[in-house]
């Protein structure tokens, strides 16, 4: 298990299996200035992680193939210092205890605001950063 993770600068991860929120939030993160990759799913988040390397992933919960703990679970076994964040509509405290176990920085709700999802990504960057 690595203890250092080498990551793009100012780089974001969205993986969503709902295309439209993957367009919405990469086109919000390229306004705000960052550079974004996408996945469809836990399985490609894997992946895209060992190939783009990002500073920070934004992952949806319920996806298929694989979902946002299960992948967030295989991305930490190698890259514990990558921060995570759960983006999820659903609020029950079982996904947010195990979401947490399995790596997860933090846990963003749907629906978002713009403003306050770019601002949680810029603080878990630079938290990660400091």
């Amino acid at each position: 298990m690595s203890k250092t993770y080498k990551s793009n600068a100012e780089s974001v991860l969205v993986v969503d299996d709902n295309r439209c929120v993957r367009v919405l939030l990469k086109e919000v993160l390229l306004d705000a200035g960052f550079k974004v990759y996408v996945a469809g799913n836990g399985q490609e988040a894997v992946e895209k992680v060992a190939i783009c390397r990002p500073a920070v992933v934004v992952m949806d919960f319920d996806m298929p193939i694989m979902n946002g703990v299960e992948a967030t679970r295989f991305i930490c076994k190698s890259n514990p210092l990558l921060p995570i964040v759960m983006l999820t509509a659903n609020r029950t405290p079982e996904l947010a205890v195990n979401a947490k176990i399995a790596g997860v920085a933090t846990i963003i709700y749907k629906p978002i605001n713009n403003d306050c999802f770019v601002s949680n990504v810029r603080q878990i960057l630079h938290t990660k950063i400091a």
